[in-house]
């Protein structure tokens, strides 16, 4: 009997780990229509029970001079819009103005030293973070009315960022986002699961190492979140420089992209390779891993930007 050169050809069907997202949400329904708990965390009140209809769960409330000024320059600069017309004060002075930028809600008020209440000096203790459509064009028009720049715009923790001071005092940190969020690796385009995403030289001097390869290379590094490390922005796919210590081994580790850790990081373990801790980072999500002959190796499942 000759057998079918198909059936020789077909692999045997290996069960997949749903996606986390998906999982969480159909044991949530489920629970939810068997009217039974889905043992996970204990109810959040909502943020409508305890936030009135406008606002958000922070408010921000600035205090500066020349507030009627500011409220000008928000609305001009950050495209704010003016919620009502501001509370003026008998002596001429703003008392209460609200602006929405977005979906948040901000404040702008007068001076009121009589209430402790005092714009910023020469330096500043707080920045505002605040994602525009176009952080290029916002960074501009801001310097054009008289902000002081700080930092130019940049790619930065999976946006391109600028930082700036406007002429009230208050320091500013505009971004707007490489990416959208939540997109999987296959619709990026130039990208797939499985792509080699990002690579980290460990050396034993970090310093030593970014000053080689910027003068062979030309590349464009700038310091990392670590001490000793580096990340490398102008090469493809972009890549690190991480310190080990003169003790340690200069090796490459090698970060795999994938769409999801937990799916992933499972199906390293069915193939008999090992897991040896999942995090998540401000960079996005992160699996360390060996194969089933000791490689290490890294998936991640990038936040926009990186």
């Amino acid at each position: 009997m000759t057998t079918d050169p198909f059936e020789q050809l077909r692999e045997p069907a290996v069960p997949l780990a749903p996606r986390a997202t998906f999982a969480a949400e159909l044991r949530r329904r489920l629970a939810a229509r068997l009217g039974v708990p889905d043992g996970g965390s204990p109810p959040v009140p909502e943020i409508r029970e305890y936030t009135p209809a406008r606002y958000t769960s922070l408010h921000p409330m600035l205090s500066c001079p020349r507030a009627a000024d500011a409220v000008e320059w928000y609305v001009d600069v950050l495209d704010a819009a003016l919620m009502e017309p501001p509370l003026m004060m008998d002596d001429g002075r703003v008392g209460h103005a609200e602006l929405r930028v977005g979906n948040t809600v901000f404040s702008v008020a007068d001076e009121w030293p009589e209430y402790d209440l005092a714009g910023p000096t020469e330096t500043n203790s707080v920045s505002l973070m605040l994602y525009v459509p176009d952080v290029r064009a916002t960074y501009e028009r801001a310097l054009a009315r008289g902000a002081t720049a700080q930092r130019p715009p940049e790619p930065a923790y999976g946006a391109l960022r600028a930082t700036f001071r406007d002429p009230f005092g208050h320091r500013w940190n505009v971004g707007t986002a490489l990416e959208p969020d939540d997109v999987p690796v296959e619709d990026v385009p130039g990208r797939r699961t499985g792509d080699i995403g990002y690579v980290t030289f460990q050396v034993p001097d970090g310093e030593r190492a970014q000053r080689f390869y910027s003068a062979l290379f030309g590349w464009d590094i700038r310091p990392g979140h670590l001490p000793g490390g580096f990340h490398i922005e102008s090469i493809t796919p972009p890549s690190g420089i991480a310190t080990v210590g003169e003790n340690g081994e200069p090796s490459a580790l090698v970060y795999f992209r994938v769409d999801d850790i937990e799916a992933a990081a499972a199906r390293v373990r069915e193939l008999g390779g090992e897991v040896l801790s999942v995090t998540d980072y401000p960079s996005g999500g992160n699996a360390e891993c060996r194969d089933d002959q000791g490689f290490r190796f890294d998936l991640f499942r990038p936040k926009p930007g990186y």
